[in-house]
């Protein structure tokens, strides 16, 4: 199974390397990593959700979508170029029917999401 580490309190450039990202990637306060075998719902705002099938079989369905043992999926925060507003990321819905998965949820200090309790 792979490490994902931990990036609670550290900065996280969803853009990559230099800090490129949106404002509010300055200073996450708030992070949940979890491994689970159990459905999840990881509530809208985060600034960053990464999910990952760590299992050797069978499938999780994100949003929908199907990911088999390995793949991963992921969502980050953009600016809407329109509006010059940051869009944050939407509602997951994470169905596993018993198969192992990890997970990384990422929220500015100010959310109002029970983080911790994901």
């Amino acid at each position: 199974m792979a490490d994902l580490g931990s990036t609670s309190g550290q900065r996280y450039y969803p853009s990559g390397g230099g800090g490129g990202g949106a404002a509010y990637t300055e200073g996450i306060q708030k992070s949940k990593r979890d491994t689970r075998t159990t459905d999840t719902t990881i509530p809208a705002t985060a600034l960053f959700v990464y999910i990952r099938n760590t299992a050797a079989s069978g499938d999780i369905t994100v949003n929908g979508v199907p990911f088999g043992p390995g793949d991963s999926w992921s969502q980050e925060e953009k600016t809407n170029e329109a509006t010059s507003k940051v869009e944050l990321c939407q509602e997951v819905v994470i169905e596993s029917v018993g198969v192992e998965y990890t997970f990384i949820a990422n929220y500015p200090s100010t959310t109002l999401v029970d983080v911790p309790n994901i």
